[in-house]
């Protein structure tokens, strides 16, 4: 009778725990900006990753990871798959669809829907308050043709490109390229943004 009563308690208190967990577990979904990501190859610290994502540290697993920096509003998210990585073939610079996850006030993971309505999951491995540098707009192919249009010579273009550093966001396929030429763009700038996609 006693370990029955035991048995009884415990699985009310796991019920309970379940219960709580669900609730602290809900969220709505939020938008953010997808503003950049870095693979930190196998036996890399992602501390030590030359990377946008500062002291972000994590486990990079035997076959190493995916790291992606969200913005949304004024938070920064570094996150990697837990998983699935949905995200891979997401442009930078695109907004996506996030639910935070955890406990209490601060989120530890977040589910990101795919195209199926699916969840995906990614442990957030640092947030902290955006800096002017997250926020501030990206270089972009139509930056670059306006740029060329006002007359700007190729070397000052490439000049910015390369003082934006990874705040590049170049379309450098078949039909961006075939639009940056028939834009007036000059291949010696086309081939910087190329290196820097």
């Amino acid at each position: 009778m006693k370990i029955q009563n035991t048995l009884a308690i415990l699985l009310a208190g796991l019920t309970l725990g379940v219960t709580v967990a669900a609730k602290d577990h809900t969220g709505e979904y939020r938008d953010a900006r997808l503003l950049d990501r870095n693979y930190v190859a196998t036996g890399s610290s992602c501390t030590t990753a030359p990377l946008l994502l500062g002291m972000a540290s994590t486990d990079c697993g035997g076959r190493g990871t995916m790291l992606y920096k969200l913005l949304a509003n004024d938070t920064v998210f570094i996150v990697r798959p837990l998983r699935l990585d949905d995200l891979v073939n997401t442009r930078d610079e695109a907004t996506i669809k996030f639910r935070p996850m955890g406990h209490g006030s601060t989120p530890t993971w977040m589910m990101v829907p795919d195209e199926r309505g699916h969840e995906i999951e990614y442990i957030i491995v640092r947030a902290y308050a955006a800096t002017e540098t997250d926020i501030s707009p990206r270089l972009t192919n139509q930056a670059v043709i306006d740029m060329v249009r006002n007359g700007q010579s190729p070397e000052l273009v490439i000049a910015k490109i390369e003082r934006m550093g990874r705040r590049c966001t170049f379309d450098t396929s078949d039909s961006g390229i075939q639009n940056l030429q028939a834009s007036g763009v000059p291949d010696s700038v086309i081939a910087v943004m190329i290196a820097k996609h």
